[in-house]
């Protein structure tokens, strides 16, 4: 039954224009409630991938670095080894000690001219050297060593032995000369020796 008819049978009396038109008005039809949806939207750590902990993050994958620092095979007449001999009455283990320069007759004289250690070795066996205990062998890069005999980058010009060696060495680790007939070769650092003979 419609509130226009509800309004007639309560009522008696002729109803007023007024109730008659809120009776009449249609009333507005509340909209449906909407109940929260039971559907529950995914977590932010859930809708989208997970991200990798700083230390499972793969970064990109470097290229290999080529072995720039191997020094390039020098051209020339003395490119390659050097076989070398040196004569002592030290038994030396592994390495050939450039400690004891100066102990012996045949460098006592050149450190007088130079306070540069080094280890003396001719490029041929000498067979005047009979005093000596041990005979050491190794094989030496040629483009380490400065020949002071030509001398062409000028390092003696104008200068003491002692002065000229001081600059050779920042950059060669020996030095390489004629005496006569004999080659001589003078190396500042401890080196290892491939074969010792105990000639007596």
């Amino acid at each position: 039954m419609s509130d226009y008819y509800k309004i007639l049978l309560s009522n008696r009396a002729e109803p007023s224009q007024e109730a008659l038109s809120r009776a009449i008005e249609p009333r507005a039809t509340p909209e449906p409630r909407q109940e929260p949806s039971q559907r529950q939207e995914p977590e932010p750590s859930q809708s989208r991938a997970r991200e990798p902990e700083p230390s499972q993050r793969q970064e990109p994958r470097a290229e290999p670095i080529a072995k720039s620092h191997a020094r390039a095979k020098p051209r020339g007449k003395r490119q390659g080894n050097i076989t070398l001999y040196h004569y002592s009455q030290a038994d030396f283990k592994d390495k050939i000690k450039v400690k004891f320069y100066g102990l012996n007759n045949y460098t006592f004289y050149d450190k007088n001219l130079t306070n540069i250690k080094r280890a003396f070795y001719y490029t041929k066996p000498e067979h005047l050297l009979k005093g000596s205990k041990f005979l050491y062998i190794t094989d030496y890069p040629n483009f380490r060593l400065y020949d002071i005999t030509k001398d062409l980058k000028g390092y003696l010009k104008d200068k003491t032995i002692d002065e000229a060696l001081h600059q050779i060495k920042q950059k060669y680790n020996g030095v390489i000369y004629r005496i006569g007939k004999s080659e001589i070769v003078n190396l500042f650092y401890d080196t290892k020796y491939i074969k010792q003979i105990k000639r007596w």
